[in-house]
């Protein structure tokens, strides 16, 4: 694939353990290489052109790498994805999925002694858009395209099969649309097997939790993660966020200064402020969002297929 031609999604996660589940959807015209210091993959899945790469930890990487992507590719949409860590007083666990409908800025304001006021207070958004004032909460939910996306994956309980064909299987509830059911061989799907690049191991089959929820709600950006469940709950009073990590709000802000649909998924690999990683389910998180992801890339290669991209 020409990297002058479409790329209908790019698919960004901080690091390689966070992407490479995403590689085995590159089924033909695959090419890898290093763009500003980050590893990208592109190419296409049933006609559908997909990029699929690292931004770098942090904010300042995610919002670097993601605007030189979106100057140098012709990017359709983009897809924040990787792993966070859960507000114990919050309403996920380890395993589950969280769509972000808002990227909260925690960083972003005044700090005073009783803790940290919005940016409104300095009276300076961070950016403007469509003549609206954005100071610290980023939706996430307004495009259409990202709307369309979302009505595919409900909030509810999934269920990842743990024999025959890769697919995700909704458990509960309204069932998603044809055009996501199908587990034809081809189409993007939650893979099972391990998946070794750079000595990197991720994709494994789940060792512990095969279902898992979805849900919706704000998450949180910080440049420095919560050392400890102290300061892990005072985050959680102060902004309500169901999870934390440390490149959303950076993607989300650089995509609307682009004008490029952004959503954002990500599994919950650890409880925040949980240090030990021994406790940690990382692969297990990722696989279930790849599951959630593999839906959207199957309808999305559907629709377009159907002429209705």
């Amino acid at each position: 694939m020409s990297l002058h031609n479409r790329i209908d999604v790019a698919i960004l996660g901080a690091v390689l353990q966070e992407v490479v589940p995403f590689f085995s959807f590159i089924h033909e015209n695959d090419r890898s290489f290093h763009f500003r210091g980050e590893t990208l993959r592109i190419g296409t899945c049933n006609n559908l052109g997909l990029l699929i790469g690292t931004t770098g930890l942090g904010k300042v990487n995610a919002a670097i790498t993601t605007a030189a992507i979106l100057e140098r590719f012709p990017v359709s949409q983009v897809w924040n994805v990787g792993c966070a860590g859960s507000y114990a007083g919050g309403p996920l666990r380890m395993g589950d999925v969280l769509i972000s409908q808002e990227a909260l800025c925690g960083d972003e304001g005044i700090l005073t002694q009783n803790g940290p006021l919005s940016a409104e207070s300095i009276g300076i958004p961070i950016f403007i858009h469509a003549e609206r004032a954005v100071f610290d909460r980023i939706p996430l939910n307004q495009s259409p395209t990202v709307q369309r996306l979302h009505t595919l994956t409900p909030p509810g309980e999934y269920h990842l099969p743990p024999d025959g064909p890769p697919a995700l299987s909704r458990r509960a509830g309204s069932s998603k649309p044809q055009e996501a059911q199908s587990t034809s061989e081809g189409q993007a799907t939650p893979q099972t097997r391990c998946v070794n690049v750079g000595g990197v191991q991720v994709g494994k089959e789940a060792e512990h939790r095969r279902s898992f929820r979805v849900a919706y709600g704000p998450s949180l950006t910080v440049g420095m993660v919560s050392g400890d469940p102290a300061v892990a709950d005072e985050r959680f009073q102060k902004y309500g966020a169901f999870a934390e990590n440390m490149e959303g709000s950076a993607v989300a802000q650089t995509c609307f200064r682009f004008d490029v649909p952004m959503t954002e998924c990500r599994g919950i690999s650890n409880i925040a402020g949980d240090r030990c990683k021994k406790n940690w389910r990382m692969e297990t998180a990722m696989a279930h969002c790849q599951g959630i992801v593999a839906i959207w890339l199957t309808a999305h290669m559907a629709w377009l297929a159907a002429g209705d991209s």
